[in-house]
């Protein structure tokens, strides 16, 4: 994916898939300009559940843009690491599907892997 795409995936992302694939984090907590969400369950890398992949969600919906989506929330919205600027380490935004829309949620994946984990 990383040289389809032309990014590179984080180290503590790929951490994160390796230690709850198809899972969810034990703190599945956020809140972001949106308010709270829930994150139901991290996407797939792997093409076990291929309607729950990144590449399949990637696809449908993203195709063509910045946007890596990575977990599945409680309500549909989807969790995404934003390439546009910040390729070291990128923002997390969540796309909610019903009003296509972007929402800020933390401004690096580093913050947003530690407010999950010392929430």
């Amino acid at each position: 994916m990383e040289t389809e795409w032309g990014i590179s995936l984080l180290p503590s992302y790929k951490k994160l898939v390796l230690e709850h694939p198809g899972g969810s984090p034990h703190a599945p907590c956020f809140y972001g300009e949106k308010g709270r969400g829930e994150v139901d369950f991290l996407l797939r890398v792997d093409n076990l559940d291929m309607e729950n992949s990144i590449r399949s969600i990637h696809q449908k919906h993203f195709h063509g843009t910045s946007y890596i989506p990575f977990a599945q929330c409680k309500g549909g919205q989807i969790l995404c690491m934003d390439y546009n600027e910040k390729e070291s380490d990128p923002e997390v935004v969540v796309w909610d599907r019903t009003e296509n829309h972007f929402y800020k949620v933390k401004s690096s994946f580093g913050r947003f892997l530690h407010y999950l984990r010392y929430q």
